[in-house]
Order: C-alpha cells, then sequence, then structure tokens
C-alpha cells in the first residue's frame, strides 16, 4: 500500500474540488474568534448526498510554545556608587577570599583543597553587596563554591559541596551562597524540562528529576539558578493549548493506509524541512486521521492532500 496512493495522484488522476471551501467554514482562528475559546465545527463534504459523509474538525492552537514575557531580558540597572576596588593579577584565590571577608566583616572557613589562581580588575568600585556575588563568579572558575552555614561561610570544593555542607532542598531564592533549590513545574514534563535547563548549569546542576512529583532538585550559585529560573519560565507553558489538531474522515482510503503514507512523507523520518512538525494517527474505528502540529497553517495545506488522496482511493 505504501506509495500506492502517492503514485495514482502523479500519475494525472483527476483532482477532486478542493477542500478550501470547506476548511474556511471548518476552522476558526483565535483572532478571528476575538479572543476566546476555539470551537470544534464539523463540515460535512457535500459533493455526494450519500452517505458516509466525510466530516472535518479542526482544533487551531495558539502556536505558543514559550512565555514570550519569560523571555524578555532584564531592562538594565545603572550600577550603585561603590566603594571597594579589587585588582589581583595571577593572585592566590585564597587571598582574594581573605581580602573580601576581610572588607565585610564575616567568619570564614576554606577547604585546605581549593586552591588555584585568579586574575581580577574592576573598572569602578564595587558596592559592598556585589562583593560575594563577584567572590562566588570567581570561586566557581576554580571549581568551588560558597556554602552559608548560620553565621559562616565555607568555601568548598563544588563536586560533593551540597553533602558536605548540609543542604536541604527548599523553595525560593537564596541572595548569596551555593544552594539547593525546588523547582515545582506545572505544564512540561520534568524529564523533558531537565534536558532543556541542564546545558544552562554547570555540570550536577540538576540533581534530580522527580517525575511523580514533576519537579526538578536544582543546585548553584544565585546567579546560576536565576538563570535555570528563567530558563524553565520560558519553557514550562501550555503545549496542548499551543497545538493545532485536525481530523479528516475518508470515505475511500483506509485511515491507517492514509496515516502511514502520510508519515512517510512528512513524518519525523521523512527527512524534510518539517519533519517532525506534523503527525498522523490512525483512528481505525472511525476510519479517520487525526493530524497534531504546531503549526495551524498546516492543517489547510494537509487537508487538501487527505482529500485528493482519498478522492484517487475511490476512483481505483
Amino acid at each position: 500500500m505504501a506509495g500506492g496512493l502517492l503514485a495514482l495522484l502523479l500519475n494525472g488522476c483527476a483532482t477532486p474540488p478542493s477542500a478550501d471551501d470547506r476548511w474556511d467554514a471548518a476552522i476558526s482562528s483565535p483572532a478571528a474568534t476575538g479572543g476566546r475559546a476555539p470551537e470544534l465545527v464539523a463540515t460535512p463534504d457535500r459533493r455526494s448526498a450519500d452517505p458516509p459523509l466525510r466530516t472535518t474538525m479542526v482544533l487551531p492552537g495558539t502556536g505558543n510554545f514559550i512565555d514570550s514575557r519569560a523571555a524578555r531580558p532584564a531592562p538594565a540597572v545603572p550600577p550603585a556608587p561603590g566603594e571597594v576596588t579589587l585588582d589581583f593579577e595571577e593572585a592566590d584565590i585564597r587571598d582574594l577570599v581573605k581580602v573580601v571577608f576581610e572588607t565585610l566583616g564575616e567568619n570564614y572557613t576554606i577547604d585546605p583543597r581549593v586552591q588555584g589562581g585568579v586574575t581580577v580588575r574592576t573598572s569602578r568600585p564595587l558596592t559592598k553587596d556585589l562583593l560575594l556575588p563577584t567572590l562566588e563568579t570567581l570561586l566557581r572558575m576554580n571549581d568551588a563554591v560558597l556554602v552559608r552555614d548560620g553565621g559562616v561561610y565555607q568555601i568548598l570544593p563544588a563536586a560533593g559541596a551540597v553533602q558536605r555542607g548540609g543542604l536541604a532542598p527548599r523553595l525560593g531564592v537564596d541572595r548569596v551562597g551555593y544552594s539547593v533549590r525546588i523547582v515545582p513545574l506545572r505544564y512540561i514534563s520534568a524529564i523533558e524540562m531537565q534536558t532543556i535547563v541542564a546545558p544552562f548549569l554547570p555540570e550536577g546542576g540538576v540533581l534530580k528529576a522527580d517525575v511523580a512529583r514533576n519537579l526538578l532538585i536544582l543546585a548553584g550559585t544565585p546567579q546560576e539558578l536565576a538563570s535555570a529560573q528563567s530558563t524553565i519560565d520560558t519553557f514550562d507553558v501550555n503545549w496542548l493549548k499551543g497545538m493545532s489538531i485536525g481530523m479528516f474522515r475518508l470515505r475511500n482510503v483506509d485511515s491507517q493506509a492514509m496515516a502511514n503514507e502520510l508519515n512517510q512523507v512528512f513524518g519525523e523520518e521523512s527527512g524534510t524541512p518539517i519533519a517532525g512538525l506534523l503527525r498522523f494517527v490512525s483512528l481505525s474505528k472511525l476510519n479517520t486521521v487525526l493530524v497534531i502540529t504546531p503549526q495551524v497553517e498546516y492543517l489547510q495545506d494537509v487537508a487538501t492532500w487527505i482529500e485528493r488522496l482519498d478522492g484517487v482511493g475511490g476512483e481505483r
């Protein structure tokens, strides 16, 4: 059966009338409905009064798969006048740690395994509240992290810092220090979101993807976790609301054969530029092809293909 329908179509068989008229009645875009929820509309094929009639049913989606507001860059904030200038060239990271904590008047401990050099020059003086975030960035470059434990800051190797620092997962944001955050997800599965967010975190940043509770447990500095949260907010949207769905009942061709044929031409394995953007599923009991796509415009083109192929099948 594979290839048979398309071969007949290409061999010059008569093309049935276009589905465009019925399509216009069947699909109602969100813009055309004034923002109201889309409706399913059934429009029968009027070419013949003889049953069974082919019915087109379309549910247009929004086509939105990211939160554009979350994806916008944050507005730039002019830096406040500072009072601390850092000027270190090829210095021991431990010397920088000492200067920062003496300036802040805070207690700290440093693991003997934390080693490395650092070069840093500030073009303008920093405020004191920027010293620890700056130090965290430089520690990260040397595979070390800053962990706050009560009134004492610990400088630890990044590997194993969660266990040695006694860090418990929590909701919300810590202003300073390496921490573990729980991020509940609303729409996207934890496994899928893990693949999206992992490239934006250092190795080991995703501690766990909890499928049962649909949440991620992340570890990182405040800057790293803020970046990860922004990425999650961008992609954690209602995908089903964005998808467009069409149902096309056939008169002459078996729906499984039609779905197989169309998947070969347009599906994930087709090798075409739109591979993966269209999925065809047979609803055998209804002899209907279900079409799922993120692009509502493709449904009109698919409707034309299905009508022509179904018409060719009836002429054999």
